[in-house]
Parts: C-alpha cells; sequence; structure tokens
C-alpha cells in the first residue's frame, strides 16, 4: 500500500497569530452551543408533544376497504403491499413484477487516508507529522483523486488517480403503484419499503455494448480482466429486486391513500415499517427516534461550548508553549475546566429551558449547574496556583 510522510513547520509568531485569530470563533462557538441546546430542549418538548398527540389521535383500522368515516384521520395498518406493474432495467435485461429494481455499479479505486500527529517544539513553535497512505477499494460513489495531496505522485512514485466517471451507472426502478389491501400507498411510503433481494446474473444480463469485457461471477457482473484480481477503474455490477412483503403504515386517509399528518407543532407522520407492527410499538419507535435525536443534538452543543472556550484559551496555551512541559499542563488544565464549564453550562442552559417548557425539572438542573460551576471555579485556581508554581520552580532552575 503505498504511503508517505510529511513534516510541516509553524513558528510561534504564526502560531499566537492563528490563535488569536480563533478568539472570534471560539465567541461564536460558545454562544452558538448555548442557543443550540435552548433552541433543541423547545423542539424536543414539541416533537414529543407531537408523538404524544398523534398516539392519542391514532385508530388502528383494517387494510380490506377504506372507510369514509376515518377520511382525515391519522390511522394505522398492516398488509402486505403489492403491485401489479413492472420494473425493468433495459442494460441488464431484466424485467419483473416488483415494487422496486435496483443496479449498484461499484469501481475500484483509489482512497487516500490520512494522520496527523503534532510535536511542540521549544520556544513556542509546532510540527506536525502527518501520513498519507493509499488503499484499493470498491465504491459506488466516485472518489476524487484531485482533492488527495498534490505531492502524493512524487513521494510515493506511483500514479495515484481515480477514472472521472463510470462506463455504467447505477440505477432504480420504482413501482407507480403498490396497494395495501385497499389503499393506495404514496410515494414517499414506498419509497420506505425495503427488503432488498439479491438477483444471481447470468451472461443473459451483459449489456450487449459490453460483451467482449464483462465477466460473470459469484451472480455478480465485472467490467474486469480478471474479477478475482481487479485493477483501478475495474467495476462490478449487482442488482436486487424489492418484491411484495407484509408492512405497516401510519399515516393521515385520504379517501383510498394516504398524506402525512401534521400535528399541531410541525411534526409530520408518515411512516413505513416492514412487518406487522402494532401501532403501540411503532409510536414508541418514534419516540424513541425523538429522544435520540435530543441526546446526539445536547452532545452536539457540549462539544460546540467546549471547541468555543479551548479556542479562546487557545493564546494563553500557545504563550505556555515557549516551555513546551507548562504549555502540556496549561493544555491539560484549561481542558479540564473547559470541559467542566461546557458541562455546567450545557446543564444550566438545559435548566433555564426546561424553567420554560419544563419547570418541575428545571429547577434542580439548574441548581446543579450551580455545583458543577463551583467545581469549576475551584479547579481554575488550583490549575492558577499549579502554573504559578511551576513558573516559580522554572525561575530557580534558571
Amino acid at each position: 500500500m503505498p504511503s508517505f510522510t510529511e513534516t510541516s513547520h509553524e513558528g510561534f509568531l504564526s502560531r499566537i497569530g492563528g490563535a488569536l485569530k480563533g478568539i472570534l470563533v471560539g465567541i461564536l462557538l460558545f454562544i452558538g452551543g448555548i442557543a443550540g441546546l435552548f433552541w433543541n430542549e423547545g423542539r424536543a418538548v414539541d416533537a414529543l408533544k407531537d408523538v404524544a398527540e398523534a398516539r392519542e389521535n391514532l385508530t388502528s383500522i383494517s387494510a380490506d376497504q377504506p372507510e369514509a368515516g376515518n377520511d382525515g384521520k391519522l390511522v394505522h395498518l398492516s398488509g402486505n403491499a403489492t403491485t401489479e406493474d413492472q420494473v425493468t432495467d433495459t442494460q441488464l435485461k431484466y424485467e419483473t413484477t416488483a415494487i422496486r429494481l435496483d443496479r449498484k455499479v461499484e469501481m475500484y479505486q483509489w482512497k487516500e487516508n490520512k494522520q496527523s500527529r503534532e510535536r511542540k517544539k521549544t520556544g513556542g513553535g509546532k510540527e506536525t507529522i502527518t501520513e498519507y497512505s493509499y488503499e484499493e477499494v470498491w465504491s459506488d460513489s466516485l472518489i476524487d483523486s484531485d482533492q488527495f495531496n498534490s505531492n502524493r505522485t512524487r513521494n510515493t512514485g506511483e500514479q495515484i488517480d481515480n477514472p472521472k466517471k463510470k462506463p455504467i451507472d447505477s440505477k432504480s426502478s420504482q413501482a407507480a403503484k403498490v396497494t395495501l389491501g385497499g389503499f393506495t400507498l404514496t410515494k414517499a411510503l414506498i419509497g420506505q419499503i425495503n427488503n432488498p433481494e439479491k438477483i444471481a446474473l447470468t451472461d443473459e444480463n451483459i449489456p450487449d455494448e459490453f460483451v467482449e469485457s464483462i465477466k460473470v461471477s459469484g451472480g455478480m457482473l465485472y467490467l474486469a480482466e480478471n474479477p478475482g484480481s481487479p485493477q483501478i477503474g475495474d467495476c462490478r455490477i449487482t442488482l436486487t429486486v424489492t418484491n411484495p412483503a407484509d408492512v405497516s403504515v401510519v399515516a393521515k386517509q385520504k379517501g383510498d391513500t394516504f398524506e402525512a399528518f401534521v400535528a399541531s407543532h410541525g411534526k409530520e407522520f408518515e411512516r413505513l415499517n416492514m412487518g406487522t407492527v402494532s401501532a403501540v410499538e411503532m409510536m414508541d419507535e418514534m419516540q424513541r427516534e425523538e429522544e435520540m435525536l435530543t441526546w446526539i443534538f445536547r452532545g452536539v452543543g457540549v462539544i460546540a461550548i467546549f471547541v468555543g472556550l479551548m479556542m479562546l484559551a487557545k493564546p494563553i496555551i500557545v504563550v505556555a508553549d515557549i516551555l513546551p512541559f507548562i504549555g502540556n499542563i496549561a493544555e491539560t488544565g484549561f481542558a479540564i475546566i473547559a470541559g467542566l464549564i461546557a458541562v455546567a453550562v450545557s446543564s444550566l442552559t438545559i435548566g433555564v429551558a426546561w424553567l420554560f417548557y419544563r419547570p418541575l425539572i428545571g429547577v434542580p438542573m439548574v441548581v446543579l449547574s450551580a455545583g458543577l460551576l463551583f467545581v469549576a471555579w475551584k479547579r481554575t485556581r488550583k490549575t492558577k496556583r499549579q502554573a504559578e508554581v511551576a513558573d516559580a520552580d522554572d525561575e530557580e532552575l534558571g
């Protein structure tokens, strides 16, 4: 596997200049993290209220025949999603009655991997060592080798370039009409049906324009000299079919079809699950997804605040890096402090948001946040004393 290493150097003045410029970004990240956390709590409350509203208004019905009395209601039903439409891949000469037919074309390409590590130098400079390595992978999307390190050819002694296009493209064909009992599924619901089965391709599926160059191996078509030893630019083709299957739907009934049910706070419900799934299970799954999304946004907010604080502290850390061991102590200390403050500020923000959105839970959260901020303040004083002691010891040694 081709690889090479590059080393770059950055002096003290360049580092301190970059750190000072980063202060504005740090402020924006800090403020943005707080604003994002507050917004997320409101979004989460509204989303869970919408799920509760949907759960309360959901009616389970039979898929056999639409009833006019359910028109405009949020309904749940299960049954077999089927179609009489033909889906076709003309290039691969394949046609069948199915919900979807997917042709996937992967190309054998170079992929660049990059790993960097930094080394601080006495005087405040920094050395960055970056290792580039290149591996050959199958990918259904084009990898732009123009974005690779520009020195790759000179350093590896090998041309590392990918083709700009595939000789044959991926393609999907979907049935226009899919029914569920007496109902017709919407395009959005059809798109959620996902139970692909691989079709074993044979010589009969070879496109006419590639009859001399494509080989069959393992039920796939290979545009390659030797499928067992692929070269850059070789392609392999697979074909999958989505056949009729049992599904469960939650959506608003509209005559003999469906549309999205829009709850009071804007959340839309037009969902399909594979298999026979009860209304309770589907609503529980939607609630879990909302709760997970809330925690993901919380994590992003905490990270944004932490990174913002570290960027604000960066000029001090760079100055301390004039003596690397002092800089390491300062960076570790600031990281601990920034982590504590980030958690505390995030908890405080969430608590304040809950005072607005969930008063009964918000009060304990604010108290907890105040405690964490106090711990961070104590830790800051301790780190400052340690830095003063280290400076004093350095002066004695000098």
